[in-house]
């Protein structure tokens, strides 16, 4: 990008250096096109089209309303819907769905929040709680209510409904919004 730059600034020396010789000479046709064309030549060196994709159900989503979108620092792109937490490969969707014979799928299907903490694990808000997923085992663990301490002091019950928002913070700390409580919830780095 720098050598880019260095190039244009050349480019338009040159031309800034022609166009005065040619202002001695009083050819301000010549003067003109020396000065503007400077100013094309670089837009159109450098300008980047807008290349917009569009990803839905038909790309392999596994439902159209997205309620939470997050890059992990693989540069997996993780949704949460209304119907599954989908990561995106770049190429391919896959779709971890709540199984009622495995304890170690999602909780439910309706996910509303996503966040990643510092050793890359994916949080998430769902319909039933609180969900962590570790992308290295590809289980999901459910957040028992002996980590909740609520903001309030005699808030000690677990938000087990809906959680529509939660922030992972630079300290470790995962704060929840559910309902009208907001939760804040200290999960040790060994909780997996």
């Amino acid at each position: 990008m720098r050598s880019s730059i260095v190039v244009e600034t050349d480019v338009l020396y040159i031309y800034f250096k022609f166009s005065v010789k040619m202002v001695g000479k009083k050819n301000y046709l010549l003067e003109t096109f020396f000065l503007v064309f400077p100013l094309f030549l670089t837009t159109v060196l450098y300008a980047q089209s807008e290349q917009v994709r569009t990803l839905t159900t038909a790309n392999g989503l596994s439902q159209g309303m997205v309620t939470g979108l997050l890059q992990d620092k693989q540069g997996f792109i993780w949704a949460a819907t209304l119907n599954g937490l989908n990561r995106y490969d770049g190429h391919r969707f896959k779709v971890y769905l709540h199984d009622n014979d495995d304890s170690t799928s999602i909780a439910s299907n309706t996910l509303y929040a996503l966040s990643e903490d510092r050793l890359g694990r994916i949080w998430m808000g769902t319909a039933a709680g609180i969900d962590c997923f570790d992308p290295q085992t590809e289980r999901f663990w459910h957040l028992g209510q002996q980590y909740y301490l609520g903001m309030n002091e005699g808030a000690k019950d677990a938000p087990t409904q809906a959680i529509s928002s939660l922030v992972m913070d630079s300290a470790g700390v995962l704060w929840v919004v559910s309902n009208s409580t907001i939760s804040r919830i200290v999960v040790p780095d060994d909780f997996l």
